[in-house]
């Protein structure tokens, strides 16, 4: 089993790396901050929310972070994916919840099938009502719906 751990504001730097890494990657995600931006907005953000990192040999493999019961981040780096670190991560944000939901766009098919894998459901569209002005889905998992 990788080890999760609760996530620290120390995590931060891990954690914008990896989050770079994936807009980089990604063609049709536009890159909006600066590293040293996206590090204080991690840096609050892992300070007020619950969150998770998996580690491997090589440092956080990945981050996970919930507001409430809505997962506001899940990114797994390149080279860790395939590996079980996001469904660990995924399980810890839903451990002791009813209901989960996330955003995740439209366009992002990995983590669309990665999300209905694990039982979540579209329940809304949007046409872009987010910062990057990107088409993306909101999806849900209930409890009730994994225990029948």
């Amino acid at each position: 089993m990788m080890p999760i751990r609760p996530a620290r504001t120390g995590d931060a730097a891990a954690c914008v790396a990896i989050l770079a890494e994936w807009i980089e990657a990604t063609p049709w995600m536009p890159r909006l901050h600066s590293d040293d931006a996206m590090l204080t907005f991690w840096r609050g953000r892992l300070a007020a929310c619950p969150g998770w990192v998996a580690e491997d040999g090589e440092g956080i493999a990945g981050f996970c972070l919930r507001d409430e019961t809505v997962v506001t981040a899940l990114y797994v780096r390149a080279m860790a994916r395939g590996r079980g670190h996001g469904r660990m991560l995924l399980a810890a944000a839903m451990a002791g919840q009813e209901r989960v939901t996330l955003w995740t766009f439209r366009a992002n098919m990995p983590a669309r099938t990665f999300y209905a894998t694990a039982g979540f459901r579209e329940i809304a569209r949007s046409e872009g009502d987010n910062e990057e002005g990107l088409s993306d889905v909101r999806l849900a998992w209930d409890a009730d719906e994994k225990r029948t």
